[in-house]
């Protein structure tokens, strides 16, 4: 799918939401694309995982049509709880 859109010129690709899953622990490899893609997390660490895959963008994720925020508003403050608790971690913690 991801080829399919970057051909016909798209501006960027969010992959939660406009991409088949083939797998749900693998994700596409963004490297190797021209276009930006927007990824959904859920956390710090699923965060970081798009990233190093190549995402350009991180978002949360809601429940996808139902207008309901709840989720979204707790992926929020997971993501910030795990950055806080990261940043009052020592330099031998962390790495």
């Amino acid at each position: 799918d991801a080829q399919i859109l970057e051909a016909i010129g798209i501006d960027y690709v969010d992959e939660s939401e406009v991409l088949t899953p083939a797998d749900e622990e693998n994700h596409i490899n963004k490297h190797n694309f021209r276009i930006p893609f927007v990824c959904g997390c859920r956390n710090l660490g699923e965060a970081l995982r798009r990233i190093r895959e190549g995402a350009a963008m991180i978002r949360t994720k809601g429940e996808a049509g139902t207008g309901n925020i709840i989720e979204a508003v707790r992926h929020v403050r997971s993501v910030m709880g795990d950055i806080r608790v990261l940043r009052n971690m020592d330099d031998d913690e962390v790495s």
